[in-house]
Formats: structure tokens, sequence, C-alpha cells
């Protein structure tokens, strides 16, 4: 398993062919896990686009995702 640090993954961007759109697009999502003061932000503002044949995950420091 590799782990890619935001800023790798900042560098490694390259712009999607417009011939060949992505399979997957996700534009600025965000999870919240309960209200009010107790609340946990475990996704904020997340942008993705998937290329066909590409696998990703998106995982959290204990391991799930």
């Amino acid at each position: 398993m590799t782990t890619t640090t935001p800023a790798e993954a900042a560098l490694d961007r390259s712009p999607l062919d417009p011939e060949h759109p992505p399979a997957v697009s996700a534009s600025e999502v965000t999870r919240r896990y309960g209200r009010d003061d107790s609340a946990l932000d475990a996704l904020a503002g997340v942008s993705i686009d998937v290329p066909v044949g590409q696998f990703t995950a998106v995982m959290g420091p204990s391991g799930s995702g």
C-alpha cells in the first residue's frame, strides 16, 4: 500500500483529457458526524476526479474509510 501526502497529490495532478472524462468525479464533498460542539468533520471540501481504470480510496488515521 502506498500513501500520498497532500503536497505530493497536488504536484501529481495533471489536467484530464477532455476526450476521456473521469469515471468518477466529486467536488467539495463534506461529511460531518455529530452536531453542535461535538461535531467532527470526517471530510471537508474534498474534490477528486478518478480516471477510468484507477482505484482510489479515502482512509482515515485508523485505516477505516
